[in-house]
């Protein structure tokens, strides 16, 4: 059998943290003396396929957290907060569990206690998702209401249950307390809830709870009976997951829905380039670039060179300033350019070519800033620039490609 030192260093293993702070592992049990591991008494039933979920920390932020040797109750006993997410995550599927909140202090940081679903880049926190994440707060708001601005929820405290369905085909998400759901939501249905992204991309989503002092609450993944039957058509969140060869648990689906990457070529300052094709073609095709700052410096150059054959619409985004510089190579028309940008920008354009500028310091105006697919949790909007961009040119978007620090950008064939 394996022995407890083997078993608890597989946990730790998927407990690192980012940040400073210490996750403490507590080993229930008494010491054996031929060195085996007995049954742990709070292990909740049989493993739920191939692999038994569990509370993890490793893409979350937390100053002092403890997980019990169960692997379900995450506690916060210091004066700060932390969050505590699930082992495996899902893409796609339709997927419930239960949380109960076993205590719940007045004197905790109120905005860190949330609870709901969110891709690993919003987990260190909770509290901002750019519609990659839907948390329900204590106080029965949306920790982040993004894309639902008018949702309508119920306080929790202690004592009480909350469960989450998560429609990961429709992308939405639905909250209930002690059986009722909120919002007037009928997840068999797919009516209310909470909009999130599955685009391209968006990659996978995992329970999780953000504690704060004094702040004590189990999961149930379903290896146990649920306090309250799970929506019609919706199965446990620790169903379908498998144990990989490391012994960690995972989704067998693919780890995120693989975005098909833009024809570009791109020099980035921050090395944080993401992209994404959408197949959508013409005669004429929109080709969309955001930064958020040239890779120089704000106010600096960036080149902009395409050698895609045909005819291009371009819109570039930027937050801070820049001097974007476009070339074409033979063979290669940029019809129109459109810039959109928050501090004051300029656009050198091929001859003949027309620029559109919406300069908010200068004219009011903006298409938005984005600089990250599928979304930009660093202030932007990456949705609401692709919907503008396509509004204001009347064509669909061919590809994204962005980065934080943007230097050279080279639309290829």
């Amino acid at each position: 059998m394996p022995t407890r030192t083997t078993l608890l260093a597989a946990l730790v293993s998927t407990a690192s943290l980012l940040g400073c702070g210490t996750v403490v592992i507590i080993e229930p049990g008494a010491d054996d003396d031929d060195d085996t591991v007995e049954p742990l008494p709070d292990v909740p039933g049989p493993p739920l396929g191939d692999c038994t979920m569990a509370l993890s920390t490793e893409y979350s932020f937390g100053l002092s957290l403890e997980i019990a040797g169960d692997g379900l109750t995450a506690s916060c006993l210091n004066d700060s907060y932390g969050v505590a997410h699930g082992n495996a995550s899902h893409v796609g599927g339709r997927w419930y569990f239960e949380v109960s909140i076993d205590s719940m202090s007045d004197e905790g940081i109120w905005w860190a206690q949330n609870l709901g679903v969110g891709t690993a880049e919003v987990l260190y926190n909770t509290g901002v998702t750019g519609g990659m994440g839907a948390f329900l707060n204590t106080t029965g708001s949306l920790a982040d209401p993004f894309s639902t601005p008018n949702f309508s929820g119920a306080p929790y405290g202690p004592g009480d249950v909350v469960g989450v369905a998560a429609d990961l085909d429709a992308g939405r998400v639905f909250f209930r307390k002690n059986g009722g759901w909120m919002n007037g939501a009928n997840p068999a249905a797919g009516n209310g809830g909470v909009e999130i992204m599955v685009l391209p991309g968006s990659g996978s989503y995992y329970p999780a709870i953000g504690l704060s002092t004094g702040d004590v609450a189990t999961f149930n993944f379903g290896a146990t009976d649920f306090a309250y039957p799970p929506p019609e058509g919706f199965a446990p969140f620790g169903s379908g997951i498998e144990t990989d060869a490391s012994g960690a648990c995972i989704d067998p689906g693919p780890e995120g829905i693989p975005a098909t990457p833009a024809p570009m070529e791109a020099i980035c300052a921050t090395g944080d380039f993401t992209s994404y094709a959408s197949g959508a073609s013409g005669a004429e095709e929109l080709h969309i670039v955001g930064i958020y700052t040239p890779g120089g410096g704000e106010g600096g150059q960036v080149d902009v060179h395409v050698e895609r054959q045909g005819a291009t619409a371009l819109v570039l985004s930027t937050y801070d300033a820049a001097k974007f510089r476009v070339t074409t190579a033979p063979g290669a028309t940029v019809t129109r350019i459109l810039l959109s940008s928050y501090a004051p920008s300029t656009v050198t354009a091929p001859p003949g070519v027309p620029v559109d500028s919406y300069v908010y310091e200068v004219n009011g105006q903006a298409l938005g800033f984005a600089s990250r697919w599928p979304n930009d949790t660093g202030g932007g909007d990456t949705q609401e620039l692709v919907a503008a961009a396509e509004s204001e040119t009347g064509l669909p978007m061919s590809s994204f490609s962005g980065c934080y620090g943007g230097d050279v950008f080279t639309l290829t064939d």
